[in-house]
Formats: structure tokens, C-alpha cells, sequence
């Protein structure tokens, strides 16, 4: 979907149609974020919380996007990315050069830490691994027993 963009701008976001659960049908506002947003934005891009990114970009209490039919859930979601991820993007990008030329090297250190931490903690969670399947049932499997036939 295509919108004006200065249009788009002076109105602080674009209105659509959006189907509450139940039927009803109200016309809300998907807005364009504010630079004070963004670690709201990221944040929930980072949980993967698309719930909490409908209620940021309706401007809505936590939660209300539960009120919403899927469709519509789906609808404001594309939209409001349409509408932000771009500018937000840029943002991140900033403060990621930004932190860089403060502490340089900060974020490899900071994901080899991470990962080094996860290398010694997920084995844990993860399921051991089972002995290999045979191709078939029945199949003999590798370790050979001896014969009790004569």
C-alpha cells in the first residue's frame, strides 16, 4: 500500500478501518513514531512482541490490540512497519555508530560474551541426542551381538 508521504506526515499517521472482535467496525489511526519511541520500538521488535507494537503504533493501553480481529491485528502490523521501520531503522543505526565511536569494539565483545554464555547454557536445556534411526524398522542396527543360533 502506497500513501502520500507528505500527507502522511502533516497527519501524523494514515486512518483505517479495523474490525474489533465482535463485528463492530472503528477507524484508528496507525501513527508515525516519534524518535522518543525507539527504544520502545526496538524493544518489541527485539521480543518479537507484535502485540505490543500494535498498542505502540494505535497509541492504545497494553493489551487493547487483543481486542482486534486478526485481520486486523495483521493490517495495522503491516501498515505500521510500512509507516516506521524505515526511519527506525536509521535511528538504530546511529546509536549503534554512536556506541561504537564511545566504546569501540563494544558490541563484538558484547555477542562473543553472549554467545560464549549460550554455548554453555543451551546444551543444558537442549534434549540429549537419541541413537541414530535405523532405514527401517527392524533394520540391524550397528553394534553387532553375537548369534544364539546354531
Amino acid at each position: 500500500m502506497t500513501h502520500d508521504k507528505d500527507l502522511v506526515m502533516v497527519a501524523g499517521g494514515v486512518d483505517i478501518d479495523v474490525q474489533v472482535v465482535g463485528g463492530k467496525t472503528e477507524k484508528l489511526r496507525v501513527r508515525i513514531l516519534a524518535v522518543d519511541s525507539m527504544q520502545i520500538y526496538m524493544a518489541l521488535i527485539q521480543a518479537n512482541d507484535e502485540g505490543g507494537l500494535i498498542d505502540l503504533f494505535l497509541d492504545k493501553p497494553s493489551g487493547f490490540f487483543k481486542t482486534l480481529t486478526a485481520k486486523s491485528q495483521a493490517d495495522v502490523i503491516e501498515l505500521g512497519e510500512e509507516l516506521n521501520a524505515d526511519f527506525m531503522m536509521r535511528c538504530a543505526a546511529r546509536v549503534k555508530a554512536r556506541r561504537e565511536k564511545l566504546t569501540p569494539g563494544f558490541e563484538e565483545k558484547a555477542m562473543k560474551a553472549l554467545n560464549d554464555q549460550l554455548a554453555t547454557f543451551l546444551p543444558k536445556l537442549l534434549p540429549k541426542p537419541e541413537e541414530p534411526l535405523t532405514s527401517s524398522p527392524g533394520a540391524a542396527s550397528d553394534k553387532s551381538e553375537p548369534s544364539t543360533k546354531p
